[in-house]
């Protein structure tokens, strides 16, 4: 299970992952969103979409990265870095 609060989406879902790789499945089970301003909302949007297509994760430079396919078959990721502290 995880759970996820970006600026302007909340969402929960599910994911596994084999413990001796780095592959990675997300199942998105419940969004809730905001409208937002562009570009924000185009951002988000983006987001939700690529999640089914996650397939791997890893940690580099104090980040989370996200592997995923594009509709074409080819890699990429998404990069994250964890939110300040309040």
């Amino acid at each position: 299970f995880f759970s996820s609060r970006r600026r302007h989406t909340r969402l929960q879902g599910d994911w596994s992952s084999d413990v001796c790789s780095s592959d990675l499945v997300v199942s998105a089970g419940m969004a809730t969103r905001m409208a937002c301003e562009e570009p924000r909302m185009r951002v988000e949007d983006r987001f939700l979409h690529l999640l089914p297509a996650v397939t791997g994760f890893r940690y580099e430079q104090g980040m989370l990265l996200l592997a995923y396919r594009r509709a074409d078959g080819s890699g990429a990721e998404l990069w994250f870095r964890a939110a300040a502290s309040p």
